[in-house]
């Protein structure tokens, strides 16, 4: 007999600072026994695999989408160790609807079964009763494959500069704006005691009377609006007309001349994605508690939630913590930003160990909030900015810029990767960005035009004898292989079958090292210099060529010695035919005149 626990599997969940309910609760479906079951192997995995509240959040989802899923027919005590096929039967069909429900470029079809297979194997993992139609079913393989997204491409270099002055404008009349806020925050007055009538006392009211949730301070604001003077009304963004909203914004652009807004933000935090390279969320969870000061640099933690690691960034800075941005460093970036936070700081709410709160009014009450980026996102800064930016304005593809920028630069993928992810991830997500593919090309290119070079870049022939070039208008290096070849011995005739311009620079060995390859790379090599006398040489040469083709396979000998027969072939075609007949009697008569080192001859010599 099966003992029924219906009771909610309670789970508490805190996502980008927002409490969430993550409990399931059985008796609210029409299989309830099935729920349970699935709920007790969703609540272990909260409990004992430490996944992120993010992952298990997307767990209870797949899990709901499941249950809310199965047809009514199903009976009401059907479960994971059900002798029959019905409930895989209403797994699959299930997996069927995902497919038609989402667009083929979702990856919910696929991780949703995952996520549902995985509790099933987890239950029978801890022994529990499975049938064994549920048990092939979490052992095969799921019905959609994940889906295929455009990888998101990095901004172009003229994006990336736009969207960075656009966000230092923003800076600018920002602290601005700020500085004026505070000038009158300093010069207002309790405006309850001396009246609303000036703007400096509605500053001053709006700073410190909104801490204590005054009801009437809006319609104070609102009616000694037209008290204000042209200047001052239209630095409030007025005139205002009289209406519903009028307060509204009146309050609004009294708060921004006291606290960043949460475009301002947006402004901070893209800028030091492009100092740090860091993906949107680690900046966002940069807390103030965890900064470590230091002569000429801020060390950061950034934390990657979904990696489980934490690195530091240093951001160098111009100077000590004196909450002014001295500069566009990062660490100055970092002492503006907690300096314009000041006035926020001081406002009522929860304790907020955070980089960029943000000030929110709620009617009357003004308070502190952490900024999630969320309402007011990177989206709605490129929006406001006047260059046009491609789409989509994704915060990731700041992340991608900075990492593609540095592949180009330091020409490493193990660079680029750096150290917040390896050179595998790297490769899988940001070598699809159009800066790497380019610079492969390129390096593709390169090696390929290196490779050509190589294979058809032959010898030089002068049609001249040695000393008729001595005489000629040949550049140097030529004239002095001329007097080379005029001097040769015996001997040395026999040792090279042409001249060479620098024996120290050969393509097939190290640079400053004896060339180690002659005679038999010599017609493959472009510090060759050929003349007229060195016919019989070639000649025999020639037919050592032939000798090494009728010894080896053609692939081989192709890829050996194919480019040096063809250019052999191509410098005997400039001599006509007697001469090719002296030099043909001259071999027959003489002994071989070619000597090929014992280390490249082949089994013929």
């Amino acid at each position: 007999m099966k003992i029924l626990d219906l009771t909610p599997r309670t789970v508490h969940l805190n996502f980008r600072g927002t409490s969430l309910d993550g409990s399931i609760r059985p008796a609210d479906f029409p299989q309830p026994l099935l729920a349970a079951e699935l709920a007790d192997e969703y609540l272990g995995m909260f409990l004992t695999l430490g996944l992120s509240h993010g992952t298990i959040y997307n767990h209870r989802k797949a899990l709901l989408s499941l249950l809310n899923a199965l047809p009514v027919s199903l009976k009401k005590s059907s479960s994971l160790d059900t002798d029959d096929a019905a409930v895989v039967d209403a797994f699959y069909q299930w997996e069927v609807e995902l497919g038609e429900k989402y667009r083929p470029t979702s990856h919910l079809p696929s991780e949703f079964p995952t996520v549902i297979r995985r509790l099933v194997r987890r239950r029978l993992d801890m022994g529990k009763p499975t049938s064994t139609h549920a048990q092939r079913w979490a052992l095969g393989s799921n019905l959609h494959q994940s889906g295929i997204d455009q990888p998101l491409d990095e901004f172009s270099n003229a994006e990336r500069l736009a969207i960075r002055d656009g966000c230092r404008l923003r800076i600018r009349a920002m602290e601005q704006r700020l500085e004026r806020g505070r000038s009158l925050l300093e010069a207002g007055r309790d405006p309850r005691v001396h009246g609303w009538s000036s703007l400096s006392n509605m500053v001053w009211g709006t700073h410190h009377l909104a801490k204590e949730g005054i009801p009437s301070i809006l319609n104070d604001i609102s009616q000694s609006f037209d008290a204000l003077s042209e200047s001052e009304q239209v630095e409030l963004g007025g005139p205002h007309p009289h209406g519903k909203g009028r307060s509204f914004h009146i309050v609004r652009n009294l708060m921004s001349l006291l606290y960043p807004t949460a475009l301002d933000l947006n402004a901070y935090r893209a800028l030091l994605q492009l100092e740090t390279g860091a993906a949107p969320e680690e900046i966002t969870d940069i807390k103030p508690s965890e900064l470590q000061w230091h002569d000429g640099s801020i060390h950061v933690p950034l934390h990657k939630k979904r990696a489980h690691r934490t690195r530091r960034a240093n951001l160098k800075t111009s100077g000590e913590n004196t909450q002014v941005r001295e500069s566009w460093h990062g660490g100055d970036l970092v002492h503006g930003l907690l300096g314009a936070m000041r006035l926020t700081q001081e406002l009522p709410g929860k304790d907020i160990d955070s980089l960029f709160p943000v000030a929110r009014r709620t009617g009357s009450v003004i308070t502190k909030h952490r900024e999630h980026f969320q309402s007011v996102n990177f989206s709605s800064l490129v929006s406001t900015l006047p260059a046009s930016i491609s789409r989509p304005y994704d915060p990731r593809r700041l992340r991608k810029t900075v990492k593609t920028a540095r592949a180009a630069v330091l020409q490493s993928a193990a660079a680029a990767a750096g150290d917040d992810h390896t050179i595998a991830v790297f490769q899988r997500h940001y070598a699809q960005s159009t800066t790497v593919r380019i610079l492969a090309a390129n390096a593709v290119t390169t090696a390929q035009q290196q490779v050509f070079e190589r294979a058809t870049g032959g010898p030089t022939f002068i049609p001249l004898k040695a000393r008729e070039a001595l005489a000629g208008g040949f550049p140097t290096d030529i004239r002095a292989a001329a007097s080379n070849a005029a001097m040769e011995t015996e001997v040395d005739a026999g040792m090279a079958v042409a001249q060479c311009s620098d024996p120290y620079s050969s393509p097939y060995g190290k640079e400053n090292e004896l060339c180690q390859v002659r005679p038999t790379m010599c017609f493959a090599c472009p510090n060759a210099i050929v003349f007229a006398d060195h016919l019989p040489r070639l000649i025999a040469y020639r037919g050592v060529l032939e000798t090494h083709q009728r010894e080896m396979s053609p692939t081989v000998f192709a890829a050996g010695h194919g480019q040096q027969l063809r250019n052999l072939d191509r410098i005997l075609g400039e001599f006509p035919d007697e001469e090719i007949s002296r030099a043909n009697a001259i071999l027959e008569s003489s002994l071989p005149i070619v000597h090929i080192p014992l280390s490249q001859r082949g089994t013929h010599l």
